[in-house]
């Protein structure tokens, strides 16, 4: 079976399904191939779920320091599990919008995976083997959007070595955390987990963090995250081979010309 489109856009995150939105409205059928879910990155694991918790965050960590302003807030503690569940109700809730969205601009939606063949066509493998088919459209968007970098070495186990995926999945916090990377990721959620209450170490291989950004912005950033109280080490390489698991993880680091080592703790 094939079906023909005007346009079909492979990846349905932010990129892909604005677009497929806009061809709608220029009206021309289009059709979108997501292998996740609607919403991509942005939505369910990256901007929408970590700005969930960085406000419940700022709220905590302002709570704990209202004393100063004459208001009396005794016994501040924080419900994790509440966080989370915050966190998912919002993200659902933005997931059932993009959803309508798609069924107003009567956009199909292919639950799989696309790959484009000679012939121009697209094949999708639609999830839980549900079978395949093939889309013939005129035009073709690439919006397969990103993923987390991991470093060789570092085996992502979910316990000891996470990514951002797996770090807004945590059921519950540990008291420090080395955070691999000082760029915009590393630093916002290193803002977060400190206003959390945790011990934050970032080590980052360059020079200085933000390195896309400019020095007015560094300035204040790093001005900010030292009040906050976060370590930050810079010129600092990573030695994933030294790295150690137990009852928290410890890793050394290159760091002007010695070795350094640094952990953190459940």
């Amino acid at each position: 079976m094939t079906k023909e489109y005007d346009v079909v856009i492979i990846g349905g995150g932010t990129g892909g399904y604005v677009a497929a939105i806009r061809a709608s409205q220029l009206g021309l059928k289009a059709a979108v191939i997501e292998k996740g879910k609607l919403g991509g990155t942005c939505l369910h694991a990256g901007c929408i779920p970590s700005k969930a918790l960085l406000r419940s965050a700022e709220v905590y960590a302002q709570t704990k320091n209202v004393g100063k302003y004459g208001v009396i807030a005794p016994e501040v503690g924080l419900d994790f599990s509440k966080v989370q569940a915050r966190k998912e109700e919002i993200t659902a809730q933005l997931f059932k919008g993009v959803q309508h969205l798609m069924k107003k601009g009567k956009i199909d939606v292919y639950d799989g995976k696309g790959s484009i063949l000679q012939s121009k066509d697209i094949l999708v493998e639609l999830n839980n083997d549900e079978g395949e088919i093939i889309l013939s459209p005129r035009n073709i968007l690439i919006a397969t959007g990103s993923r987390p970098r991991t470093l060789h070495g570092l085996e992502v186990d979910e316990l000891y070595v996470m990514t951002s995926d797996e770090a807004l999945k945590m059921e519950a916090l540990p008291s420090s955390i080395i955070i691999v990377g000082g760029g915009v990721i590393g630093i916002e959620w290193a803002s977060m987990l400190v206003d959390f209450g945790l011990q934050v170490t970032v080590l980052e291989y360059a020079d200085r963090i933000l390195p896309t950004e400019d020095q007015d912005v560094l300035k204040e950033i790093q001005r900010l995250m030292k009040k906050k109280g976060v370590k930050i080490v810079t010129s600092a390489k990573v030695l994933p081979e030294t790295l150690e698991k137990g009852d928290g993880v410890s890793i050394k680091v290159e760091h002007r010309g010695k070795e350094t080592s640094f952990s953190a703790s459940f």
